[in-house]
C-alpha cells in the first residue's frame, strides 16, 4: 500500500512540476519591439516621429498607448487636443476590429513620456482588435525637438494601459534609431582681384562673386579665389591676360555655372567646374585659353566646349555622359 501510493504521489508531483513547468514557458503577452522612423534624422532639428508596433491584447477607446522618448527630446509642443493632427493613431484589423488609419487622438505630455489617448477609430467606431499593428505619427503639426546629440543607439519604450491607470501591456523597447549631424552647405568664398603690378584693388563675397571680380579685374590682372561654392550662371570675361585661380584645392573650390570666355590668353586654374544648362563654353575662336588643375563634371547630356587654341594641363574629366571635350 505504501509502494502504491508512493507512486500515486510521484505521479502527482511529476504532473505538477509538467503544470508549473508548462505556466512558467507560456509566452508573457507584450507589444512587439516597435520601429521609429524620423524624419529628418538631424541633432535639435524638427521632426515627425512614426512609431510601429505589434499588440497582442486589444485597446478599448479611452485606453492609453505611453511612448517614453530618449533624455533630450523636446516633446513640450505635442499638446495635441483631440484632432489637431499632432497625434494620429492608425491600425490593421485586429480579432474582431476592422482597420483604421490616420485618426487623429489625443495625448498629454509629462516630460519625456507622451500618453496618448485611444479615439473611437474612425473605421471601426471602436478600439483596436488584439494582434493588430498599430502606427503612431506623432508631431506632424507641432513638430517634435531631436536631441542635441549625435548617437546610433536612441529608443523609446512603448507600453499600454487603462485609463485608471493599471498596465494592459507591458512596456517595451523599440528598435535603436540614429540622430546625424546637419550637412552645413558649402558657402562661397572670398575672391580678391589684383592690378597687373600685383596690388590688391578689392575682394568680394558672395555666390557671384568671381563675376563681380571678374568685371573689374584689369588686364593683366590676377583674380585668387577662396574655397566655397559659387553658383554662377556665367561668368563672362571683361578684359584680356587674366589669371583666375582657386588658392584652395579643385575639390573645395567649386563652380556651378558655365565659364565664357570671350578675351585672349585667359588661365582658369584649379576649380570644380559644373555644366549648367547645355553647356559649359571655354574659349571661344581665336582666343588662347589656358585651363589647368580643373576637374570638369556634368549632369545629364550636358557638354563642355573649349576653344581651339586651349592648353590644358593637368585636368580631369569627372561624372556623366555626352560630349566633355568639344573643339570649336
Amino acid at each position: 500500500m505504501k509502494k502504491k501510493f508512493t507512486k500515486i504521489l510521484g505521479v502527482g508531483l511529476t504532473i505538477a512540476l509538467l503544470t508549473s513547468l508548462l505556466l512558467t514557458a507560456a509566452p508573457v503577452s507584450a507589444i512587439s519591439q516597435p520601429t521609429v522612423l524620423i524624419t529628418p534624422t538631424t541633432i535639435s532639428n524638427n521632426a515627425v516621429y512614426t512609431i510601429t508596433f505589434d499588440i497582442v491584447k486589444a485597446l478599448a477607446v479611452g485606453n492609453e498607448i505611453v511612448v517614453t522618448f530618449p533624455t533630450g527630446t523636446n516633446i513640450a509642443g505635442i499638446l495635441a487636443p483631440a484632432g489637431d493632427g499632432d497625434v494620429t493613431i492608425g491600425c490593421s484589423s485586429g480579432i474582431g476590429i476592422g482597420a483604421s488609419v490616420a485618426t487623429n487622438a489625443a495625448s498629454v505630455v509629462l516630460l519625456q513620456k507622451l500618453t496618448i489617448t485611444v479615439p473611437a477609430m474612425t473605421t471601426t467606431g471602436v478600439g483596436i482588435g488584439a494582434g493588430a499593428t498599430v502606427q503612431l505619427v506623432i508631431g506632424a503639426v507641432n513638430p517634435i525637438v531631436n536631441p542635441a546629440t549625435i548617437l546610433a543607439t536612441h529608443t523609446v519604450t512603448v507600453g499600454t494601459q487603462t485609463n485608471v491607470p493599471v498596465a494592459i501591456e507591458a512596456t517595451v523597447t523599440s528598435a535603436a534609431y540614429a540622430t546625424t549631424a546637419p550637412v552645413v552647405a558649402t558657402l562661397p568664398g572670398v575672391v580678391k582681384y589684383y592690378n597687373s603690378a600685383g596690388v590688391l584693388m578689392g575682394s568680394y563675397t558672395g555666390v557671384t562673386a568671381i563675376q563681380q571680380a571678374v568685371t573689374i579685374c584689369p588686364t593683366l590682372g590676377r583674380i585668387d579665389v577662396g574655397p566655397g561654392l559659387y553658383t554662377e550662371t556665367n561668368i563672362t570675361t571683361a578684359a584680356a591676360s587674366v589669371v583666375i585661380k582657386a588658392t584652395g584645392t579643385a575639390a573645395e573650390t567649386i563652380v556651378k555655372g558655365n565659364f565664357v570666355i570671350n578675351h585672349a590668353s585667359i588661365t582658369i586654374d584649379g576649380f570644380t567646374i559644373y555644366a549648367v544648362g547645355a553647356n559649359t563654353t571655354i574659349g571661344a575662336a581665336a582666343n588662347k585659353v589656358t585651363i589647368q588643375n580643373c576637374v570638369f563634371t556634368k549632369r545629364g547630356t550636358a557638354t563642355t566646349t573649349v576653344g581651339e587654341t586651349l592648353l590644358a594641363y593637368g585636368n580631369t574629366v569627372a561624372s556623366g555622359t555626352g560630349t566633355i571635350w568639344k573643339y570649336l
